[in-house]
């Protein structure tokens, strides 16, 4: 579909109410080693898998976000008795963000007040919207005075 794009992985959405609180919906399935076996090695050479779970028990004890991470590689053993296996290896990462991300947040989780019936974003939102509108009044008045 894209030609001049590369596919470096897949990912895979998990979570409902039969998972919530386990963390083996956190970590590669065995559909998805086949997957991997059968399309994705096709595609790539080394993949990358990203698991999401927003139910996941892990994620929350560590108060981070719900994805998980792996790449397929052979492990030391697999690599000593060349077997050719390869297995799923968890990724550690850290979400980088500059401070004006954290600025835009913080504002929008500040402007949100629960017990409002409005919130204060939809009010400056509606501010600005009827400037816009009072300027392209007075600039539509100018266009039909200069015709």
């Amino acid at each position: 579909m894209y030609a001049d794009l590369e596919c470096i992985g897949w990912y895979s959405v998990r979570g409902g109410p039969s998972c919530k609180g386990t963390k083996d919906h956190d970590i590669p399935t065995e559909q998805d080693l086949e997957l991997h076996k059968t399309v994705i090695s096709r595609l790539c050479e080394n993949a990358l898998m990203l698991v999401m779970n927003p139910l996941s028990a892990e994620a929350q004890d560590k108060k981070r976000l719900p994805l998980f991470i792996y790449e397929m590689k052979q492990t030391q053993e697999d690599l000593d008795k060349k077997t050719g296996k390869v297995s799923f290896v968890p990724i550690e990462f850290s979400l980088a963000s500059s401070d004006s991300e954290q600025i835009s947040v913080n504002d929008v989780a500040h402007a949100v007040d629960k017990d409002a019936k409005v919130s204060s974003m939809s009010q400056q939102m509606a501010s600005a919207l009827n400037a816009v509108k009072i300027l392209r009044s007075k600039l539509n008045f100018l266009i039909c005075v200069v015709q």
